[in-house]
């Protein structure tokens, strides 16, 4: 009972064999406080039949108290590596070959710090952006800015020395602080022991002329910030790092704390997304999607009946398919399998409100799920006049074979699949339509 497996999106529940006190694990008041700030990503529950943990979307290893808890993505080995790298535009790296993850022990974050330390040594081995840096320091031979006046100080005290200020191109920048932090961290969180030395190896390398910094996000996305032509090979190291430092910790609101977790865990719906985004944008050039689309004017308090004078809450559904400015189609990411599962009712009355805000072609909203099923089709859920049965609104179910998509998004073969991936966008965003018809709801919409 103290080590659970799991996929995401399942219950697990102890067995009859389980139940017993002595093997049901004991939460005391600080971890029953982090269970319940993790409820949202994972879902641990003591019940008088026994332990249950409910999955969700997020993916990785944790141990909170005496539990550990692996939950398993959907998708694994080279395809999941593909796909992260194309979702988060990451370097494919000549020198990256597979470990058997999924088939062994390793955990989702081992995949991300095999992929960072392919990452730093990339950078190593062609030499580590240096940059000229302040340097403050007694000299005998003077260099740069002489302070005089220490001149008198020194001069007393029989220094051979004199405090001069110079530049000096050094290979302790931000950049380089950031990584060797971030190469500790995945030390220290990867499940490998393997992968755990490999790390802390090249760490080593870095240590003698790097100073040692405490890792914050303000950090990461400074060193984002200064990233230039000359230090452009960082930003797959930092979109790695940054997604090790999400994982690793949850905050305590009440107390207004950051409490850093034994473990990692990775929201797959927000990579889904960034997956989706990235997709459609590339292979779309003649539409304009827009990430995460305000729909204005849908909920408003009435000013007469409004004391608290509060806002009106802004519906965004992930993405607007736009043409001259004007809606066409508008799109959710939901990362949850609807061809295996039910349609959950929040899901279905979030769609709702997507689908009937359209005032241009179609009242109708689609929800893009990832699936393996190779057989999935749409389906659709139709929104009627509960009076007269007329049809207002419909709301689209449309798979994304994960499998069928990194084939598509491989780099070597992206000159090749052009036209399929092509296709696949056009699908994905309008459905089995023919051309002839998205030209008519184009000319509609224009």
């Amino acid at each position: 009972m103290n080590n659970i497996s799991l996929d995401e999106w399942q219950t697990l529940k102890s067995a009859e064999d389980d139940r017993r006190d002595d093997l049901i694990p004991k939460f005391d008041k600080r971890t029953e406080e982090i269970i319940t700030k993790l409820s949202d990503k994972l879902e641990i529950l003591e019940l008088r039949s026994g332990l249950e943990v409910r999955a969700t979307s997020w993916v990785g290893r944790v141990t909170v108290g005496e539990l550990t808890i692996t939950v398993r993505p959907k998708i694994s080995g080279l395809p999941l590596i593909n796909l992260l790298r194309y979702a988060y535009s990451l370097r494919d790296l000549e020198v990256f070959t597979p470990t058997g993850y999924g088939a062994s022990g390793e955990t989702f974050q081992d995949l991300i710090i095999e992929q960072l330390a392919n990452e730093a040594t990339e950078l190593i081995s062609r030499g580590l952006h240096r940059d000229y840096l302040r340097f403050d320091s007694e000299l005998a031979s003077p260099a740069g800015r002489i302070h005089f006046g220490r001149f008198a100080h020194n001069y007393a005290s029989a220094k051979s020395a004199i405090l001069c200020t110079y530049y000096n191109r050094s290979d302790a920048v931000l950049l380089n602080q950031v990584l060797l932090a971030g190469l500790r961290l995945a030390g220290r969180v990867s499940t490998d022991n393997l992968l755990s030395d490999r790390v802390n190896r090249l760490a080593q390398i870095l240590e003698p002329s790097i100073p040692t910094v405490h890792l914050r996000k303000a950090d990461i996305d400074s060193a984002r910030h200064i990233i230039d032509r000359r230090s452009s090979a960082y930003g797959s190291a930092l979109t790695l790092i940054e997604m090790l430092v999400n994982g690793m910790g949850i905050s305590l609101a009440e107390s207004n704390e950051w409490i850093q977790l034994s473990g990692f865990l990775f929201d797959m719906n927000a990579f889904f997304q960034s997956l989706i985004s990235r997709f459609l944008r590339d292979e779309l050039p003649e539409f304009y999607i827009q990430d995460e689309h305000r729909l204005k004017d849908v909920f408003e308090y009435d000013q007469a009946n409004n004391p608290l004078r509060r806002r009106a809450v802004v519906p965004r559904p992930d993405f607007a398919v736009m043409v001259g400015g004007k809606v066409i189609e508008l799109l959710d990411a939901k990362y949850r399998d609807l061809w295996e599962t039910k349609l959950p009712r929040d899901m279905l009355y979030q769609l709702a409100v997507y689908a009937l805000s359209k005032n241009t072609g179609i009242s109708r909203s689609t929800i893009l799920y990832p699936t393996l099923a190779s057989n999935a089709v749409d389906q659709v859920v139709l929104l009627k006049d509960p009076i007269y049965g007329h049809r207002c609104a419909e709301i689209v179910m449309r798979p994304v074979n994960l499998m069928e998509l990194e084939e598509l998004i491989r780099p070597r073969q992206r000159v090749a699949n052009r036209r399929k991936r092509q296709a696949y966008a056009l699908r994905l965003a309008f459905g089995n339509v023919t051309d002839a018809q998205r030209e008519a709801s184009l000319r509609v919409a224009v």
